[in-house]
């Protein structure tokens, strides 16, 4: 029987943060794989960091919610700030305040430290989107969810924004070939705050990787002019524009298209990491008994799959980890 076909706002938005998600989730466990001890000595530098802001007078609540740790790593990994939130205002002028205090301390205090343990993923990825990824079991109930919701809606209609998935971490890709480059110079008589990316024309790139790149450097170079001009009519528009071709797929083909294909994806995850964990426990039937928990825990509202179905998908993310440009 052939399934109806779903086009609506809600499943569009879903396809596409899950397929921007992926490349990040199969990251973080090719970086397990192959750089697992620099990965632990990161995350203990994580935990000072944001005690640092905690003493710095921001509360937990903040520093989740206004992205800290990001800002923290940025800092000390590429030298100032990426975005992800365009047009984000913080609270109050005390606040902006112990932002621009902890900017400054990052780089000072943390990153002799962190520089020891950079790693081949940080080439391609940000520290603080490799440390933190997604929380793949609550991302396979929350998509089931919104699958569920989705069949159930007409194209034309209006959705509530609280059926939409929010929360997932999609990564803002780096490359070996490509340094993001912030510097004051002197024009005249004015000092003109300059924003580019220095290129490498002796690395090689794929051609999706160069567009990918130079795609991701419009939206920063759009976000950063916005932050300064916030009514820039030019940024608004082409923010809007790169935001758009991302959602429908315009951007970069995306890598899961089946409407069946992201639980298969996610549960192919959650049961990758079980096995990892069941290894490092001495279980025998390590593999066996990943499948098993991963069919226990699969929502009951999606269609019922078998282990079958569970090992094809543990091999199919096993081989994409594989297929990762650093990976063992």
């Amino acid at each position: 029987m052939t399934q109806r076909k779903v086009d609506n706002s809600l499943y569009t938005h879903l396809k596409s943060v899950i397929n921007q998600a992926l490349p990040l989730e199969y990251a973080i466990r090719a970086a397990r794989e192959t750089n697992l001890h620099e990965l632990e000595q990161l995350s203990e530098i994580d935990l000072r960091i944001r005690q640092h802001w905690i003493a710095l007078g921001a509360s937990e609540a903040e520093i989740d919610a206004e992205s800290l740790m990001d800002v923290a790593w940025d800092m000390i990994q590429i030298g100032f700030p990426l975005m992800r939130r365009h047009g984000r205002l913080y609270p109050t002028r005390e606040f902006d305040e112990l932002i621009g205090r902890g900017m400054h301390d990052m780089q000072k205090i943390f990153r002799a430290d962190a520089r020891q343990f950079i790693i081949p993923a940080s080439r391609y990825f940000r520290v603080c989107d490799l440390l933190r990824g997604n929380d793949i079991l609550g991302l396979l109930k929350t998509v089931a969810s919104c699958l569920r919701d989705a069949r159930s809606i007409d194209a034309p209609s209006e959705i509530e924004l609280e059926r939409f998935v929010r929360g997932i971490r999609e990564p803002i890709h780096l490359h070996p070939g490509i340094d993001y480059v912030l510097r004051a110079r002197r024009k005249g008589e004015r000092t003109v705050t300059c924003f580019g990316i220095d290129l490498d024309p002796e690395i090689e790139f794929s051609i999706p990787d160069l567009k990918r790149q130079i795609r991701e450097f419009l939206y920063q170079y759009a976000a950063f002019r916005q932050s300064g001009r916030p009514r820039d009519r030019n940024a608004s528009e082409l923010l809007n524009e790169l935001l758009d071709d991302e959602m429908f797929g315009r951007a970069a083909n995306h890598q899961v298209s089946r409407l069946d294909g992201y639980m298969s994806i996610l549960s192919g995850l959650y049961c990758w990491d079980l096995v990892q964990r069941y290894r490092q426990e001495g279980r025998k039937s390590f593999l066996g008994d990943a499948i098993a928990h991963t069919q226990e825990i699969y929502p009951k509202s999606s269609r019922e799959v078998d282990d079958q179905a569970i090992r094809k998908n543990y091999y199919t993310v096993r081989e994409a980890i594989k297929k990762v440009p650093f990976a063992p």
